[in-house]
């Protein structure tokens, strides 16, 4: 593709950090590439900011006693402790 100078499309609905950074990664000059450690930083810092926000949702859920809110296995399950020994 690269030869023919032709792109990925960037999937519609994207979170504008992800669509940027693969716009970073599909540059033709490779020299504008984004290194693995700046991809590793952009989507841990994503992901981070995507936890906090789920936390915040959560708390704001059992706080009114809302109906649909997760039980907190469904909660420990998501944040990987599932199969945990500690816990």
């Amino acid at each position: 593709m690269a030869l023919l100078k032709h792109s990925l499309a960037i999937p519609a609905g994207l979170p504008k950090p992800l669509e940027k950074l693969l716009r970073s990664c599909l540059a033709q000059n490779p020299a504008a590439r984004p290194s693995f450690e700046q991809c590793v930083h952009v989507l841990s810092t994503w992901l981070q900011s995507m936890w906090n926000a789920d936390q915040d949702d959560l708390v704001l859920m059992l706080n009114k006693g809302d109906a649909d809110a997760p039980d907190m296995a469904e909660f420990k399950n998501k944040a990987g402790t599932e199969g945990d020994p500690a816990q």
